[in-house]
């Protein structure tokens, strides 16, 4: 299947924007002492839930100028949850 090159870009963008997120995660994970084996951690759920939609990015997922708004949306949500466990874990060491 052949995409739109619109849509290709927007894909494109927004992976680099949800490793972008994973990262951010990863060292709030690590400012916040929390183990890498933890699966259950709030936090390691939410990595979890990101990885997840980072994978499927370029997969047969996300297609349409449709669902690159739907990414979009999951995207936002994602920033959103990051800057409220942001929040929630500043100053722990």
């Amino acid at each position: 299947m052949k995409l739109d090159y619109n849509v290709t870009i927007y894909l494109e963008v927004y992976h680099e924007g949800f490793a972008d997120l994973l990262a951010d995660i990863s060292r709030l994970k690590a400012h916040a002492g929390i183990d890498l084996e933890d699966k259950k951690h709030p936090i390691s759920v939410f990595e979890w839930e990101v990885s997840g939609v980072y994978h499927e990015i370029l997969g047969p997922k996300y297609t349409t100028m449709d669902d690159v708004e739907v990414l979009k949306k999951q995207f936002q949500d994602a920033r959103t949850r990051l800057a409220e466990l942001e929040k929630m874990y500043a100053g722990q060491e």
